[in-house]
C-alpha cells in the first residue's frame, strides 16, 4: 500500500513539474495570438493554460490509479499469471515522492506568506482608518493611490491625496475599472495562478504571470469604456501613474496604474479585439481532452518499466 501511494504521489506531482516546463516552452508560440484577443477572453483562456498542468496531471493519475476508468486506454498486458486491471507501483518512489511532495508544500506556504497573509493584514488595517464612501473606501493619506484589495470580498480604496489632484471624470473613470476587478474577482485570480505555478521557479513562469495580470488590467480599461471613449481612459491612466511615479502597489492587491501602463494605452487607442469563437473553443478543449487521454498508456508502462 506505501508504495502504491508513494508511486501515485510521485506520478501526480512529477507529471505536474513536466507539464509545466513543456507549457512554459511552448507558450511562446500562443502568446502573439493571445494578445490580439479580447483581454477579457485571453484573461481566462491564460489562466486555463496555467492550470493546464495540474489539471492535466491529476487527469491522468486519477485514470491511473482508477483502473476500471482506463480500461479501454491501456493496452492488454499480463504479470505472470495476473492479467487483471491495476495501478502502476514502484518500490522506488517513496524517497522522490518525499522530495516532490516537501517541495511543492514549500512552494505554497510561501505563496501564503508572500500574497495571502500581507493583504489580509493590510486590509484589516486599513477598514479599521478607511472612510467608507459608498462603493469604495477613501484613505486619509496625501500619497495618490488606487487599488483592489482582498479576495472573496475585495474592497476599492482611494487616497485623498489623487482625489485631490484628480477631477470628478477621472475619479469616475478610476471607480470603474477597479468595480471590474472586484466583479471579475481578479485579485483571488492572481492568487490562483500564483498557486498553480507553484511548484515552479518563478523566474520560469514570471512572463506567463505578468501577460495574465497585464490581461486582467486590459479588462478592466474596457469596462471603464463603457462611460467614457477610450482615449479618456488612456488620459486618466497616463495622468495617474505620472502622479504615482514608481510606487508601488500592495501585496495581493490590483491597482489603476502600477502595471505596464504604456502597453495598456497602447491597446486602448488600437483596433478593438476579436475573440475565438465557441466552436473554436470546443475543439481545443477536445483536442487536450484527447492528447491527455493518448497519454495514460504510456505514463502507465513507463512506470512499470521500474518495478
Amino acid at each position: 500500500m506505501i508504495e502504491l501511494i508513494a508511486t501515485a504521489t510521485l506520478t501526480g506531482f512529477g507529471l505536474w513539474l513536466l507539464f509545466g516546463v513543456v507549457s512554459i516552452a511552448s507558450y511562446p508560440l500562443i502568446r502573439n495570438r493571445l494578445r490580439t484577443l479580447h483581454p477579457a477572453q485571453s484573461s481566462v483562456l491564460l489562466l486555463c493554460w496555467l492550470a493546464l498542468p495540474f489539471v492535466g496531471s491529476l487527469f491522468i493519475s486519477c485514470l491511473l490509479y482508477w483502473p476500471e476508468l482506463a480500461i479501454w486506454l491501456i493496452d492488454h498486458h499480463c504479470h505472470s499469471d495476473s492479467c487483471r486491471q491495476h495501478a502502476p507501483s514502484t518500490p522506488w518512489a517513496l524517497l522522490p515522492a518525499m522530495g516532490l511532495l516537501a517541495w511543492v508544500v514549500f512552494r505554497v506556504l510561501r505563496c501564503y506568506k508572500l500574497q495571502y497573509l500581507p493583504a489580509r493584514r493590510l486590509a484589516k488595517q486599513l477598514m479599521r482608518v478607511a472612510i467608507p464612501r459608498g462603493n469604495y473606501y477613501e484613505l486619509s493619506s496625501p500619497v495618490p493611490t488606487a487599488f483592489t484589495l482582498g479576495w472573496l470580498a475585495p474592497k476599492i480604496f482611494i487616497s485623498q491625496g489623487l482625489k485631490e489632484q484628480c477631477d470628478a471624470n477621472d475619479i469616475a473613470c478610476i471607480l470603474d475599472h477597479e468595480q471590474g476587478h472586484r466583479q471579475r474577482q481578479d485579485n483571488l485570480r492572481h492568487l490562483l495562478a500564483w498557486l498553480l505555478t507553484a511548484p515552479l521557479p518563478k523566474r520560469w513562469v514570471q512572463n506567463m504571470l505578468d501577460d495574465h495580470r497585464l490581461s486582467c488590467e486590459q479588462a478592466c480599461d474596457l469596462i471603464a469604456c463603457g462611460r467614457v471613449p477610450p482615449e479618456s481612459v488612456a488620459e486618466t491612466l497616463l495622468r495617474v501613474a505620472r502622479l504615482q511615479g514608481e510606487q508601488s502597489s500592495p501585496a495581493g492587491s490590483s491597482a489603476f496604474a502600477d502595471n505596464h501602463t504604456e502597453l495598456r494605452i497602447r491597446a486602448l487607442l488600437s483596433e478593438p479585439p476579436t475573440q475565438l469563437s465557441a466552436s473554436a473553443l470546443i475543439a481545443m478543449s477536445v483536442a487536450l481532452l484527447v492528447l491527455l487521454m493518448l497519454l495514460v498508456n504510456p505514463v502507465h508502462y513507463f512506470l512499470e518499466h521500474f518495478q
